[in-house]
């Protein structure tokens, strides 16, 4: 069984996600909307993606180019990350920031994809 496991994740058919849930200690969770100068935009995503705060993070294109999820235990820990290590990003120009109130659907299947 391990080893078709392995199998499967080699070849991306299998992937593991994960729900951060308020036992673990994380009571804010929101998305960071940023704008990174088009040159640094993939330094600036590797570095976020270095963030044990930020568990998926992708380039986007429109007025902001970088979407980004993130949890954090407070809201003191999250005016420390975001005056701090997200402040330190390269290229960073500015940033919206957007709570999550509520869930309405976690990862799934695209219907009609395998």
């Amino acid at each position: 069984m391990r080893r078709r496991i392995d199998e499967l994740r080699r070849a991306g058919l299998l992937y593991f996600d994960i729900d951060v849930d308020a036992v673990l200690g994380v009571s804010v969770n929101l998305m960071l909307w940023l704008k990174i100068e088009p040159a640094s935009l993939d330094a600036a995503g590797r570095a976020i993606a270095a963030h044990r705060e930020i568990p998926f993070a992708a380039a986007t294109t429109g007025p902001t180019n970088l979407a980004v999820s993130a949890v954090f235990r407070d809201t003191a820990a999250l005016y420390a990350y975001l005056t701090t290590r997200l402040a330190d990003l390269p290229g960073l120009q500015s940033v919206e920031t957007a709570p999550i109130i509520g869930t309405v659907k976690r990862v799934g299947q695209v219907p009609g994809m395998p």
